[in-house]
């Protein structure tokens, strides 16, 4: 076995001070080395790891240092390795994941792309004429504000179809180097990712918002996916005060009853993992801490995880071209052991398709969510 060379840059192809009009030296040693410390337990702790290292750049003269987020998520942590190797302990002090490093500014991050329906890009170009002919002195030239109409209330089935048709263009707009079959079952997953919402406990939730003078048209044209501008503003209340999720329900709903329209996907495990993850709060891991039983073998497991209890049935209405049915709740692949174990099925995917694609197509669907609940025009 050879010994280690130690080698370094040779002199001819070390950068010169100067050559350069800046303070080379003082410039180089504004870029750290980075290493964070995440706990075992973090939510991003299987899928980034709980040791992670990179480098920071000091942008401020009060210390402040800008590095990618991922490195400092869930952090409890943090050490900066200057380049003459001193460390030094941080905190972190502000990550805003819609705008970037910068929470005081809600602008979108410079030099990103847009992405414009015909309509939007009409309407700037409309606009840009408009302050130019105001500027140039034009006469007689109007502005009419029409009062935005009042949003009403979405059913479910119309909601998934926008945010089915949304996906689909923002993929065709995008081109992103992925598989079709990829494309395809994020797609299905933004038909099917609100299909929980039919679940009583969230209908319930949300009727109980509709307007008085509103109610008994409400109740009679359940399931709805989004309330109207005259529905009582605040946060959904759950019966008991359970933490209801619907995208679990979403999951269960597709593994169950609502099965045939999840075969039509190429990948039907990848539908899966999306319709969970939409919005962010389950990937991995489901589990609800405060609701433990003890599995026979000793293990901790949940009874009862988000609002759904083991066993129990649900009536579901009729949705998505599907009848009416029931919903009997399976927690199993949410259980310790090897066998139909939800994380398994996530490293899998992880396995095939790599972090990186997996975390492309959550936000496509999450953006055509966005769009369709705005009310955007496909791009």
């Amino acid at each position: 076995m050879s010994e280690p060379v130690d080698w370094e840059i040779p002199a001819r192809a070390r950068p010169k001070p100067q050559d350069f009009g800046i303070d080379l030296e003082r410039t180089l040693s504004a870029v750290l080395s980075l290493h964070a410390r995440v706990p075992d337990e973090a939510f991003t702790a299987s899928t980034l790891g709980t040791d992670r290292s990179g480098n920071g750049i000091v942008i401020g003269a009060d210390g402040l240092v800008l590095t990618i987020g991922y490195l400092i998520t869930e952090a409890e942590e943090v050490w900066l390795f200057s380049t003459d190797g001193k460390a030094t302990p941080a905190h972190v002090v502000g990550y805003d994941r819609e705008t970037g490093f910068d929470p005081s500014s809600r602008a979108p991050v410079p030099g990103s792309p847009e992405l414009l329906t015909p309509g939007e890009i009409a309407e700037r170009v409309a606009a840009e004429a408009a302050a130019l002919a105001a500027a140039a002195g034009a006469a007689g030239l109007a502005a009419v504000t029409e009062e935005a109409a009042p949003r009403s209330w979405q059913s479910l089935d119309e909601h998934s179809e926008r945010v089915r048709d949304q996906a689909a263009a923002l993929l065709a707009a995008l081109g992103p180097a992925i598989s079709a079959e990829a494309g395809q079952a994020a797609i299905i997953a933004g038909y099917l990712h609100d299909a929980g919402k039919a679940h009583p406990s969230w209908q319930d939730a949300l009727c109980a918002l509709a307007d008085e003078s509103q109610a008994d048209a409400i109740a009679a044209g359940r399931p709805w996916a989004k309330s109207g501008t005259t529905a009582i503003s605040g946060p959904l209340k759950f019966a008991g005060g359970a933490g209801f999720r619907h995208e679990l329900a979403s999951l269960l709903l597709i593994d169950g009853p609502l099965h045939p329209l999840l075969a039509a996907s190429a990948d039907p495990d990848l539908t899966r993992f999306l319709v969970l993850a939409h919005h962010g709060k389950l990937r991995i891991h489901v589990s609800d801490p405060g609701n433990l039983a003890i599995s026979p073998n000793g293990e901790a497991m949940s009874r009862k995880i988000l609002g759904l209890e083991q066993g129990a049935t649900d009536g579901i209405p009729a949705m998505l071209g599907q009848p009416a049915t029931t919903l009997l709740v399976d927690l199993g692949q949410f259980y310790p052991g090897p066998d139909r174990s939800w994380t398994g099925t996530v490293r899998g995917l992880l396995d095939k398709y790599g972090p990186f694609i997996l975390a492309y197509l959550e936000t496509v669907v999450r953006m055509a969510d966005w769009r369709a609940s705005g009310g955007r025009e496909l791009p």
